[in-house]
Order: structure tokens, then C-alpha cells, then sequence
């Protein structure tokens, strides 16, 4: 095993993992813990050991609000904005001031429990830590060793994000980083998962000196509360904000302008937009004849990419345009040329025959 080769055992290394996951959010200890009724009682000047943990909220909202957590006898018992950073940056939502309730609420899981009923009875027993955790690693070596390391696969999430963890057990690593990020009830139903919380050339931050910001299918406003500020920042500096997104959500409400998109029309919406900036040439032209695929030559009659040779279908990676230049037509020789010729003047538009045969840019 690899890990046992590094003279660390797997329970070490989760158990590790366990650990810096319940310090960082504050989860608590093992054992059975306090309800909130029980534990959040009127605070005394003798009410033992107190101190202020400093952390911040995990990206469930992609705003990593900087935390004081104040802990008393082993339990937190109040957090609030850390006040470590720029005033603007002091931020915290009505959902992370009230985590104390979430880790403590009569509803939550308070201790590992082993189901000891058929799948679906709803029969647990509560077991300790080190137990469960034995039982993880336990099972996860059985496992391996039956059916290979990859046979485990490792799934991210904003509560639960180690990138070692996959390589450290020689597992695979599942490519989704979960829906506790905050797009759920934005991006996903629109365009699907990937796209970030809304579109700009840069953060949320800058959004102050951009004169448009395009939010498709994202309800920042709600799924980024720390960040509202920062939307409307950007709208009193002269921002334009529009949203495309096919419900009437709180950002399309606050926006200038909102697109009702119909549902299963973001390809055509989307090639419209750029059929129109190339058709009316809003584009900047010096950086897509240097920086883009534009210029590239296409065979009329197959739909591909001229290239300096036929790729290989069995090979293991693509080959890179350095090694299998693709053409364009130099405007100034009037032939093709390849792509990587610093000296080639490429056309951008126009048809033209390329070894008997009709290409188009």
C-alpha cells in the first residue's frame, strides 16, 4: 500500500483529515454533543475556559467570510466578522452567524452512527471516532487490495476538499466538486454545472471598473450573500449589469436588464451573440488574428482543420499545434502558411484553394 510505504497508515491519514476538517469549520469533538436548548444558556463571568478561534466559512457561497468564533469550554458558542482584514471585507450573512444553531440543532448528526439493521431499516448504534474511522480504513483497504486502488473514488465538496487524498490512496477522483457551492439554485438548472457565478473577465471584486457584466443563469444575490455588496458597487460606478436566466430571480430583479431566456435555447442565444459581433465586427481584430483559432483554415469539404500532417488516432495525447501546425492563408504571399510563422500576415475572412483543395478561414 503507498501510504504504508510512507510509514503512515491510512486511519493516520484520515484521521488527519478528520481533524483539520472539524478544526477549521468548528464542528465539535467525538462523543455526543449539546443541543442547542441545552448548550446556548446566558453567559456567566465563571463559565470556565473562554477564547476567540479565528477561521473562515467554507466556499459553500464563495464568500470565505473571515470568522472570531468564540469558544467556551470546548464549544462554540457565538461567531462573528474578523475583524483582521479591510472593513469591506468584514463580512458575514445571517446563515454563518447562525452555524451555532446548524452544528448543535437537535436535527444534525451529532456522533458516527453503524447501521446494525438491513440497509433502509433506519437501525443505528452510536460508535466512537476511532472506531468509525478504523472501520473507513478498514474497509477501503479490503477493498483495494480485491479490486485495485482505483476502485475508490474520490468526491470533492466544499466541505470536504483534500486534493492529496485521492493521490495519497491511489484512488480516482470523481470531476465534480459538489452542489454545496452555491449555483444549485443558479447555474446549474440553466446552462449546467461549471460555469462559476457569473460571467466577466474578472472577479466580483473588479466588477466596479467594468463597464458590462454578463450573469447568466447565476442568482448571485442569493447564492453569495457576503458578496451583494459588491453587485452594487459596481451598479452605482455605472456597471451594467444584465441577467440571462429564465426565472425572474432577486439578481434578475436588481439588474438593468433582465433576459428571460427559454429553456434549451442557451446554444442558440449564445451563437447569436457571437454571430452578431462577428457580423457587425465588435471584436478586436488584432487579438483574434494572434490570440485565437480564427484565422485557422478550414477544409469546405470535411468540416477540419487544415494541418501539417494527419493526426494519429491511436496516439495516447493530441499532438500540439508547436508539433502539428495548423494553416493559415498568408494575405501578403498569398498561400498557406504555417500558424506559427511570426512573419505571416493571416487572413481573417475568405475562401480560398489550398492544394486543389476549397478551404474557408
Amino acid at each position: 500500500m503507498a501510504i504504508d510505504e510512507a510509514n503512515v497508515t491510512r486511519r493516520g491519514f484520515i484521521k488527519g483529515t478528520a481533524a483539520a476538517g472539524a478544526g477549521l469549520a468548528l464542528f465539535g469533538a467525538a462523543g455526543a454533543m449539546a443541543t442547542s436548548e441545552e448548550w446556548l444558556v446566558p453567559a456567566h463571568a465563571d463559565s470556565g475556559e473562554e477564547y476567540t478561534a479565528y477561521t473562515y466559512h467554507q466556499s459553500h457561497c464563495g464568500g470565505m467570510c473571515p470568522l472570531a468564533c468564540t469558544v467556551r469550554d470546548g464549544r462554540m458558542v457565538s461567531v462573528q466578522p474578523n475583524n483582521c482584514c479591510d472593513d469591506r471585507y468584514e463580512t458575514i450573512c445571517v446563515k454563518g452567524i447562525s452555524e451555532v444553531q446548524h452544528i448543535y440543532g437537535d436535527h444534525r448528526v451529532q456522533t458516527p452512527l453503524k447501521r446494525t439493521g438491513e440497509r433502509g431499516a433506519g437501525e443505528f448504534t452510536p460508535i466512537s471516532w476511532d472506531e468509525a474511522l478504523d472501520e473507513v480504513c478498514d474497509t477501503l483497504k479490503e477493498l483495494q487490495v480485491k479490486h485495485g486502488k482505483d476502485c475508490v473514488v474520490i468526491s470533492s465538496g466544499a466541505e470536504a476538499n483534500f486534493p492529496w487524498l485521492a493521490a495519497t490512496l491511489g484512488a480516482q477522483v470523481d470531476g465534480s466538486s459538489g452542489i454545496d457551492v452555491g449555483v444549485g439554485n443558479g447555474l446549474d438548472p440553466a446552462i449546467g454545472f461549471g460555469g462559476g457565478y457569473a460571467m466577466a473577465t474578472c472577479e466580483a471584486r473588479d466588477w466596479v471598473n467594468s463597464n458590462l457584466v454578463l450573469n447568466v443563469g447565476s442568482n448571485f444575490l442569493e447564492s453569495s450573500l457576503p458578496n451583494v455588496r459588491l453587485f452594487f458597487e459596481a451598479k452605482e460606478s455605472g456597471t451594467r449589469m444584465v441577467t440571462v436566466d429564465p426565472h425572474f430571480s432577486t439578481t434578475a430583479g436588481k439588474s438593468d436588464q433582465w433576459v428571460p431566456i427559454t429553456p434549451g435555447t442557451d446554444a442558440a442565444f449564445f451563437l447569436g451573440m457571437a454571430s452578431v459581433i462577428l457580423d457587425e465586427q465588435l471584436y478586436d481584430e488584432d487579438f483574434v488574428l494572434n490570440h485565437t483559432s480564427l484565422p485557422f483554415l478550414v477544409d469546405a469539404s470535411t468540416g477540419k482543420l487544415l494541418r501539417d500532417h494527419a493526426e494519429d488516432p491511436a496516439a495516447e495525447e493530441p499532438e500540439t499545434g508547436e508539433q502539428n501546425p495548423f494553416f493559415v492563408w498568408d494575405a501578403a504571399a498569398g498561400a498557406k502558411a504555417p500558424h506559427t510563422d511570426a512573419a505571416v500576415t493571416p487572413a481573417l475572412e475568405g475562401t480560398f484553394t489550398v492544394d486543389g483543395t476549397q478551404c474557408t478561414t
